[in-house]
């Protein structure tokens, strides 16, 4: 069985899920209230309207919701495999258990895709909607917003590379959900202390959006990140976690069965 038709079979088994409920459900509640929030300081020739409104709603995405919610997905992707012993008639097959794990995150990925196009299909919608009870002239920023989607999605990778490990690694539900609590806590702090924070996936998404944060309160033009050594990091705790996960992915089973 080739990886394409690995994948095709994974999504067969989420297509049933409560997964997307969960994705759309959270997003709706912060981008409303953060945008409410806005609406008593924003008048209708505020300059810089919508980067403050998608500044406010996306600090507490990136730093909290995000994350929060790739735990919950891992779980629950995790959770249906267990369920009936389906992993082990999986694992029963002449199919590759590195393959099966990576097509797995495969759809672990896009699930984190699609939870960064509902929240900023959200942000948008009410956005304008805000907009236009409050008669606000500036222009919809869509390459702006579709910009911070892509850096978003992008530097979450490495975060749902690391929750996706401890999926694998971890058996019991709540030493995942707790190891994976305390690093999305921790990562605020972590965020604030120079070079440490490109060690630390659970960082990276609320940086850059703490970083737009600073650049719009004090109207510079540039974003102050160091791509280096960010980006080597990123794609090596990226990479070290994926072949960690595609090495224990199944052993216990196959030990225990």
């Amino acid at each position: 069985m080739n990886f394409f038709n690995l994948v095709r079979i994974e999504f067969m088994k989420v297509k049933r899920s409560k997964i997307i409920p969960i994705l759309a459900i959270c997003p709706f509640l912060i981008v409303a209230t953060g945008i409410n929030s806005l609406l008593n300081y924003i008048s209708p020739e505020t300059e810089g309207a919508w980067q403050a409104m998608f500044v406010q709603s996306c600090l507490l995405f990136s730093y909290y919701l995000l994350p929060f919610t790739m735990i919950v997905v891992s779980v629950l992707i995790s959770q249906r495999e267990k369920a009936n012993k389906g992993i082990l008639k999986m694992l029963t097959l002449p199919v590759n258990r590195q393959k099966i794990s990576m097509a797995k995150f495969v759809v672990f990925l896009f699930f984190l895709f699609l939870q960064v196009v509902i929240f900023f299909t959200l942000f948008l919608l009410v956005g304008l909607y805000a907009s236009n009870n409050i008669g606000l002239q500036e222009p919809v920023p869509y390459f702006y917003i579709v910009k911070w989607s892509l850096i978003i999605f992008f530097t979450a990778i490495p975060l749902v590379s690391i929750i996706w490990l401890l999926t694998v690694m971890f058996h019991k539900v709540v030493l995942t959900i707790g190891l994976s609590v305390l690093m999305v806590i921790a990562s605020v702090f972590v965020a604030n202390v120079n070079l440490v924070w490109t060690l630390f996936p659970f960082s990276y998404s609320g940086k850059f959006v703490s970083e737009e944060l600073s650049r719009v309160s004090s109207g510079i033009s540039e974003l102050d990140v160091q791509l280096f050594p960010f980006i080597p990091f990123a794609a090596v705790i990226t990479c070290l976690c994926l072949l960690l996960a595609s090495k224990r992915f199944g052993k216990k089973e196959m030990r225990v069965y």
